[in-house]
């Protein structure tokens, strides 16, 4: 098994409280993972898996201190590795603004940059401050995804940043565009919100049933410095995936004992959906059939939540 990714989730303070947020990120939060140790995350991570390729900083809200976050995007390509980093666009007021935080970062070695959008988030980060992202990202020659907040709920969606007129004035007649408008996930977590998401019937791709492919390819590790088995959306509110605190030096023995671990390899050639199918067939028992969010971390919570 090759670990290519390693995503360190460096902070849970986040400026938005957006409802279901998987890691219950809000402006009151305060863990943050010290700099100086998360540059020894990925000092020792490199050491052990030599095949990494990609460093994630992740949150809450990364470029809420953008000096740390600018050492860490400088140390992650010193490395010569690819660091790809989320937001949610607080930062970018306006066109200049989004202009002036991008250099830097790039400047920094900053290769990828994920911009999370939709419903939740709009409640409290315009849409403008995307498309000025998008704009900046796209004259500094940023690879750039905007994951956008999907299900049959929501109001916003990819085709309304596809016809926005400012962004169509963008793409025109840029074929070569490092920019990628997609639909992301927003699911509940808890026992009590997941209720009110199952059968629902509405088609969608068989697809979504598929095995995980998160665990095993990965490092994750919080801001506590907890080393998680996934950077699965539920994985904070699944005990099971908490690897424990991790230890300098020791880091491949807990990564190499969760292939002791039959559930955790059966997610992973299975998938969550098989399993509860399992499950369901043999206690005789009836099992959620959600095609309004239908993903495989929506099918894996429902197992943790729902199995006792």
């Amino acid at each position: 098994m090759k670990v290519k990714s390693l995503s360190l989730v460096t902070t849970y303070k986040c400026t938005a409280s957006c409802a279901n947020c998987c890691f219950e990120c809000n402006p009151n939060r305060s863990e943050k993972m010290p700099l100086n140790i998360a540059k020894k995350y990925i000092d020792e991570v490199i050491s052990v898996f030599n095949e990494i390729e990609v460093v994630v900083l992740t949150g809450g809200e990364c470029f809420i201190d953008l000096p740390y976050l600018i050492s860490l995007i400088n140390y992650i390509a010193d490395k010569e590795l690819i660091c790809r980093v989320v937001t949610n666009a607080f930062w970018a007021k306006t066109k200049d603004a989004a202009i002036s935080v991008l250099k830097r970062c790039k400047n920094a070695g900053l290769a990828e940059l994920n911009i999370s959008t939709g419903d939740e988030h709009q409640i409290f980060i315009p849409f403008e401050n995307i498309k000025n992202v998008i704009h900046a990202a796209t004259a500094l020659d940023i690879l750039t995804v905007v994951n956008v907040e999907s299900g049959s709920r929501r109001n916003f969606g990819v085709n309304n940043i596809l016809q926005d007129e400012d962004v169509k004035l963008i793409l025109h007649g840029n074929k070569n565009i490092k920019l990628h408008i997609a639909p992301g996930l927003w699911m509940p977590f808890t026992e009590e919100s997941l209720s009110l998401f199952r059968n629902k019937k509405e088609n969608v791709p068989y697809f979504l049933k598929e095995r995980c492919h998160n665990i095993f390819n990965g490092i994750t590790i919080s801001p506590e410095g907890k080393m998680l088995s996934c950077c699965g959306l539920p994985v904070l509110y699944i005990p099971y995936f908490n690897l424990g605190d991790l230890e300098f030096g020791n880091l491949y023995n807990q990564y190499i004992a969760q292939f002791d671990d039959f559930l955790k390899i059966w997610l992973f050639v299975s998938g969550p959906w098989k399993i509860l199918s399992f499950i369901g067939e043999k206690l005789n028992i009836d099992i959620p059939e959600c095609h309004v969010i239908a993903h495989t971390c929506f099918y894996c919570a429902c197992i943790f939540t729902m199995i006792r």
